[in-house]
């Protein structure tokens, strides 16, 4: 008669050694990352123990860390998800509504490798930190890249690279860590890009009827270059949540997303830069390749047609016309810019294993500048000093990376993708294998949105833009980690093969 007491008080104990056990974890990883966090960035060193803070200490006070506390030991993925879409909504060091909001993911990071060792921990769950071929590549770019700033001479910028690049990178392993199923992924997915649209969406509106502006400057990201690529990423996204919408509200889930999609591209082509214009729109063409996007790429193509018209009449499209049709040689300065790079990685100063270290392209170079030559600039219709003109950035990410990271940067890059492709393609063949469907669809959308990538990229400094190079190793940590959400789930399948329109009710009846 006493065994369900003698169980329930073992039960009991089993959930408070847990619980102590996951504090233990928590408490042990916080310390020692704060510990060798501060050794080069005191803000970062300062934010970490923020998550131990207000989730342990604080949580019996306050309901809002109470909250995240559920949610970090028991629902990571939420948080997770919270983290991808903070992006769109918190600005990266800039404005909104007259607040300044600075770079939150030094807290939600942190907060995030807590939740995920802390509840591995707990459900002793070993094999998630099982080493991959990918996490050598991955391990090996960061090194290199500690070595390429720690021995080349110049500025030692380890905060910038700690605050740009590892967190960053960060999120290919918690990505690659956490426990995410078909379901999960594309609820995250979802809310990230709902908190997408509404950024894009205040950008539209200030393009084409001068209100909105949650943000201050060019929105959440400050400069307009960088906004043109963030924004450029979310057209064919959109576009794959329409064709692959189902349940009762897909009719107008697909409504919805495809005018999303639409608004993304008005909003890539407001940055005022060339590129953003063409890269929303060669994301949103190249969708065209899945039968089940072709619909919706052509029916916003037709809607984009008289929009585009009123768009140009803004002073916005107008502005953005005149730098296609008044500029004489518009790839006058970025020649000298991109030039200027290349003529560095080709002499001996360059280190062809590490490159020159991280943020000294720019300043290295310059050194090849010449200060008495003279070129011609056309659109000003004078002659100018080639040194006056060529005193910036790169922008052409491609090579920046080249030159700041050396061939064995390049190396791991390539081996990371070569890894991905194969989790993909194994992927593939498991789903063929168990006769199940493989979501070709999202790979279409995210070859689209990598395209308008590359082309902002080979015009711009995308390598420093930080939450496109967040998402980016987010992606490629879910591709390696976790390819076979991508694999359809039964319910799914049956929506897919299901009748449509009248066929559906002729079956019905």
């Amino acid at each position: 008669m006493n065994s369900p007491s003698i169980a329930l008080r073992t039960t009991d104990a089993r959930r408070s050694r847990r619980a102590a056990l996951v504090a233990a974890a928590a408490a042990a990883l916080v310390a020692v990352g704060a510990m060798l966090m501060m050794g080069y960035d005191g803000t970062a060193g300062a934010v970490f123990p923020l998550a131990l803070l207000l989730t342990w200490t604080a949580g019996a006070v306050f309901p809002l860390a109470l909250l995240l506390t559920w949610v970090m030991l028991n629902n990571p993925w939420v948080l997770y998800a919270i983290t991808l879409a903070h992006f769109s909504i918190l600005p990266v060091e800039n404005y909104m509504m007259g607040f300044y909001v600075p770079n939150l993911t030094q807290f939600l990071v942190p907060a995030l490798f807590i939740a995920i060792a802390a509840t591995t921990v707990a459900r002793r769950q070993w094999g998630t930190f099982r080493l991959r071929t990918a996490d050598v590549f991955v391990t090996a770019f960061v090194l290199i890249a500690i070595l390429g700033i720690a021995l080349e001479p110049g500025y030692k910028n380890w905060k910038t690279f700690g605050n740009q690049v590892l967190f960053a990178i960060s999120l290919y392993y918690t990505t690659r860590w956490l426990q995410l199923d078909r379901q999960r992924f594309r609820t995250t997915l979802k809310w990230v890009l709902i908190a997408a649209a509404v950024m894009l969406a205040d950008l539209a509106l200030v393009q084409l009827f001068r209100v909105g502006r949650i943000w201050e400057r060019a929105g959440p990201l400050g400069t307009l270059s960088d906004q043109a690529t963030y924004s450029a990423l979310f057209p064919p996204f959109f576009l794959y949540m329409a064709a692959t919408a189902s349940g009762p509200s897909a009719r107008r889930d697909r409504i919805l997303w495809l005018v999303a999609a639409l608004i993304g591209v008005i909003a890539a082509a407001g940055g005022k830069e060339r590129s953003g214009v063409v890269a929303g729109l060669a994301g949103l063409t190249f969708c065209i390749v899945h039968p089940r996007m072709f619909r919706y790429v052509a029916i916003g193509v037709i809607a984009l047609i008289p929009i585009g018209a009123w768009w140009l009449s803004t002073s916005v499209g107008s502005h953005v016309h005149s730098r296609f049709s008044d500029d004489q040689d518009p790839m006058l300065r970025r020649r000298i810019y991109v030039g200027k790079a290349i003529d560095y990685i080709n002499s001996e100063k360059w280190n062809p294993i590490w490159g020159t270290g991280f943020w000294r392209l720019k300043t290295v170079s310059n050194e090849m500048l010449s200060r008495e030559a003279l070129v011609w600039d056309a659109n000003k219709n004078r002659w100018r000093l080639e040194y006056e003109i060529g005193q910036r950035p790169i922008h052409c990410a491609p090579v920046t990376v080249f030159g700041e990271y050396g061939y064995g940067g390049v190396f791991c890059l390539i081996g990371l993708g070569g890894c991905a492709l194969y989790s993909l393609a194994a992927a593939y063949r498991r789903a063929r294998r168990t006769g199940r469907q493989f979501d070709t669809v999202f790979l279409v959308a995210a070859a689209g949105a990598g395209i308008g990538l590359l082309i902002n990229a080979g015009f711009h400094n995308t390598e420093q833009v930080f939450p496109v190079t967040a998402l980016w190793w987010a992606f490629m940590g879910l591709v390696v980690g976790h390819a076979n959400v991508l694999i359809m789930s039964d319910t799914e399948q049956g929506e897919e093969s299901a009748p449509r329109g009248p066929r559906r009710r002729s079956a019905a009846g």
